[in-house]
């Protein structure tokens, strides 16, 4: 019958793993800087879009490239991440011959001096090359392509003397270093060059020269420079802006300084270096022009100047080429200031153009201008979903989470009030305007009827003193109040509702004018149910009150104020609903947040030098936890009683590997001086928690938020998983009778635990062949078929409870198969099979074991033969048998 035949049984069965985690720290939702400040111009795409560069905002905060279209259709298509990868892009792109954008960085790199990049339309970003000093260092001008399909350029610095140098580079990154400036021939240049009928690059240099005002030169691709004429102050001076090629052969440009006001010039030079001063700013028509100008359809040259004008913040300008000026329009700060890039022609006959600072947000715009002078603004930067978040989270009675941003917004720089979902999902609910409120400092509070309520620290109708506002159930804000500093100024801390429901609050300045040159010191409020306003106390000594108020038992409030009597010490008060106030304690340093009830009958609170105190109702102070940076730093917030009776903030500056120079810490803090850092802020996880505390979440878990970093360099909305969660769940097992079986389970949060064990669903005791049935590991012994079933735990701490997954306990049934009693028979081969759980098996047939062939199943086996046909073939086979 050939050769014997082979039995294989084979039985897979899980192990479970232990390990050890910290506790975990989760970004829900990271704030990204919008772009701000264009330095740059804007750069006509192949595929009619603009494009140009920020030095600030984007996710790194240090700039991003951006794409544009003329009815202000905008999008970030790339962010420099940090320094190392280049940093503060302040020049034009330029167009390469493959499609893709090429341009400087004037920081950034591994010496920090710059480097040059490349940037896809659809947002892939490269460093290009690196400038390291010797080949040049902080480069200020666009490149130029030349008709080698090489790119040329200057750098401000760096070079031989340390004073410049111009430079090729391949679109693949080979830099070369054609020439260097020496001061005599010319220093710092700062501008474009621009390519001549001769084949050379024309440039100037913003230093150097005979007066030491700047040069204009030439230089050849083999890097032969020539010094054509120096400035001399009367004639200009400090040219920063590129030259533009004119219809006559000479190049036309301006400098920032020199002419008749000192406030700049425009010229015209030959290629032979013969200088001629056409025209000069007097401030009023312009001043300080850093742009080149760009040639129009009508023959005329058309720029702006950085300032001057009717409100110091730059004009736009036409000059013919005798040195006629026009002066077309002025900026205005709120459509846009300080020009400081070339504007370029667009296919509608308008230039197009970006001011650095200005418009909506004060970040910068992008313009449109006719050549009559009507002047439009398509973008003005902004940072829509608000940016940098100051105060702590509120839940809501939807269980969802809310806060505010200090900045941002559809509105400019006014703050914005958001929402996150329990499922992390983000929305910026409202954005302020400034009439009804802006730069938010306080936290919102939850309202007997539902709503939130909040504060601004600035605007509203009576000249920015800050607000009061209510947000609904549905989202509708209402403006309900606004200071006018003789009641208060700049509300910082909480609100509070009082017993009597009306809303107490303090701010830090306003009533007794005496105090902060005409500030005030502070007040106490109270709004009443009618919305009417009125002052509770004044501080004039004793002032700044910035934290939220507590309500007692009695119906008074307990406070804190900043300072006293123009010391570094903060104090504690109590105050009556009718005004009455008393000192209760002076405290060693300032204090900025309000105070805590602990379950041990005193308050505990935080000083800004860094420690952490203790007050009995009587006024008696111990100060019994002082932060030494590795452990955390200057604390702005309060303390959140956490359900298990300690104490939770965080520090705005210190943490691990920083000291106080870290970026801040999340903490738990014993009523015995016990200090536990839970977590370390480290820039791209968040930074600076300021004034921002945390706030049990519905979930059980910590909440808060940083004012900066993460990975939008924004701020964050930060969770700390202090409820126990599953990193390990226990895993099913399969055993012989008689034998033992182990789950286990592995869990985090916030220790210390309680487990317990449950099969199909009802409560362990530790009995018999059961063993651990409260804590992470549990054993059965001697296993018979009546521990047959689903196990579970149940892991609880004082901050929450979660279930894991349920594992089931199988029996391996004791499987016998072999030939005895069996063997050759006319019906085939015999096998004999018994089960001792007498389960359903399963018979599988094979020739190689990989290609398995199911040929009986077996019920309720006590035992019995099995015959199988052996193989046609006469080659060898191999049989399993399993329980399923």
């Amino acid at each position: 019958m050939g050769l014997p035949y082979k039995i294989l049984i084979i039985f897979l069965f899980g192990v479970a793993l232990n390990t050890a985690v910290a506790v975990q720290m989760d970004i829900f939702y990271a704030f990204t800087n919008g772009p701000a400040n264009p330095c740059s111009g804007l750069t006509l795409g192949n595929n009619g879009l603009f494009y140009g560069a920020t030095t600030n905002g984007g996710s790194g905060g240090v700039g991003t490239i951006y794409e544009a279209s003329s009815n202000g259709t905008f999008n970030i298509l790339s962010s420099f991440p940090n320094s190392p990868y280049g940093a503060m892009p302040n020049s034009d792109l330029t167009v390469g011959t493959d499609g893709n954008l090429y341009g400087i960085t004037y920081s950034g790199g591994i010496s920090n001096r710059g480097t040059i990049f490349a940037v896809a339309t659809n947002g892939s970003l490269t460093t290009l090359a690196l400038f390291q000093i010797t080949n040049g260092a902080n480069p200020r001008g666009a490149m130029l392509l030349g008709s080698n399909g090489q790119f040329y350029g200057t750098t401000s610095l760096g070079g031989v003397s340390n004073c410049g140098t111009i430079f090729s580079v391949t679109t693949n990154g080979i830099l070369i270093s054609l020439a260097s400036f020496r001061t005599t021939n010319g220093a710092n240049p700062e501008a474009a060059l621009t390519l001549g009928l001769d084949g050379r690059f024309y440039g100037t240099t913003y230093a150097g020269g005979i007066s030491n005002s700047g040069t204009i030169f030439a230089v050849s691709t083999n890097g032969t420079l020539t010094n054509l004429a120096s400035f001399r102050t009367t004639n200009g001076a400090n040219p920063e802006a590129a030259m533009t090629f004119g219809p006559d052969g000479r190049f036309y440009g301006t400098t920032y300084a020199g002419g008749i006001s000192n406030s700049g010039t425009i010229f015209a030079v030959s290629t032979n270096g013969t200088l001629t001063n056409l025209a000069s700013f007097r401030t009023t028509n312009g001043a300080n022009p850093e742009a080149a100008m760009t040639f129009g359809p009508d023959g005329r040259f058309y720029g702006a100047t950085y300032a001057g004008g009717i409100s110091n913040s730059g004009t736009i300008f036409a000059v013919t080429t005798n040195g006629l000026l026009t002066n077309l329009v002025s900026f205005r700060t709120t459509n846009g200031a300080n020009p400081q890039a070339v504007m370029i022609l667009g296919s509608d006959g308008s230039f197009y153009g970006t001011t650095k600072a200005g418009g909506l947000a004060r970040n910068g715009t992008i313009f449109r201008v006719t050549t009559n002078g009507l002047l439009t603004t398509v973008l003005s930067f902004v940072t829509a979903n608000g940016s940098a978040p100051n105060g702590e989270l509120v839940v809501g009675n939807d269980a969802n989470l809310y806060g505010s941003t200090t900045s941002g917004g559809t509105n400019g720089t006014y703050g914005t009030i958001f929402k996150i979902s329990s499922g992390g999902n983000f929305s910026t609910i409202f954005s302020f305007s400034g009439s009804n409120g802006s730069f938010p400092q306080s936290w919102m509070i939850s309202g007997p009827d539902g709503n939130l309520y909040g504060s601004t620290f600035t605007g509203g109708t009576h000249g920015g003193y800050g607000t009061v506002y209510e947000l609904t159930t549905n989202d509708v804000f209402t403006s309900l109040c606004s200071f006018a500093n003789t009641n208060g100024a700049s509300p910082f801390g909480g609100l509070t509702f009082g017993s009597d429901g009306a809303i107490y609050g303090a701010t830090a300045y306003g009533g007794d004018l005496n105090v902060f040159s005409g500030l005030g010191g502070g007040t106490l409020f109270r709004l009443a149910t009618n919305r009417v306003l009125s002052s509770l106390f004044i501080f004039s000594n004793i002032y700044s009150p910035n934290g939220e108020l507590y309500l007692a038992n009695d119906g008074s409030f307990y406070g804190t104020t900043e300072e006293a009597n123009g010391a570094n010490q903060g104090t504690v008060f109590n105050v009556t609903t009718n005004g009455v106030l008393t000192i209760l304690a002076t405290l060693e340093g300032y204090v900025d947040a309000g105070l805590t009830f602990g379950l041990d009958g005193n308050f505990y609170g935080t000083t800004q030098s860094g420690t952490i105190f203790k007050m009995t109702p009587a006024g008696q102070v111990t100060n019994f936890i002082s932060f030494a940076g590795t452990n955390g730093g200057d604390v702005d917030s309060g303390l959140l009683l956490g359900p298990d009776g300690y104490l939770y903030g965080t520090t705005q500056s210190g943490g691990e590997g920083g000291g106080f120079s870290g970026y801040g810490t999340v903490y738990q803090a014993s009523t015995n001086g016990i200090l536990t850092t839970l977590f370390s802020f480290g820039y791209t996880n968040g930074a600076d928690p300021f004034q921002s505390g945390v706030v049990l979440g519905p979930d059980g878990n910590l909440y808060g938020t940083t004012s900066k970093g993460g990975p939008g360099g924004g701020g964050t909305v930060f969770q700390i998983r202090t409820c126990p969660y599953i990193i390990c769940q226990p895993l099913k097992q399969a055993v012989v009778i008689g034998s033992t079986a182990t789950f286990n389970v592995i869990a985090d949060g916030l220790s210390p635990y309680c487990y317990q064990w449950l099969e199909n669903g009802t409560n362990l005791t530790d009995d018999g062949n059961i063993l651990g049935s409260t804590t992470d590991t549990l054993t059965l012994t001697n296993i018979s078929t009546f521990d047959i079933g689903n196990y579970s735990v149940v892991i609880s701490n004082a901050f929450g409870t979660v279930t894991s997954s349920v594992a089931s306990l199988q029996i391996i049934p004791n499987i016998l198969m072999n030939s005895n009693n069996g063997g050759f028979q006319s019906n085939g081969f015999g096998f004999n099979i018994s089960s001792s759980a007498g389960s359903t098996l399963i018979v599988e047939s094979s020739t190689n074991l990989i290609d398995w062939l199911q040929i009986a199943t077996l019920t309720n086996e006590a035992g019995s033969i099995l015959f199988v046909d052996p193989a046609t073939n006469q080659q060898s086979e191999f049989y399993r048998v399993y329980q399923p």
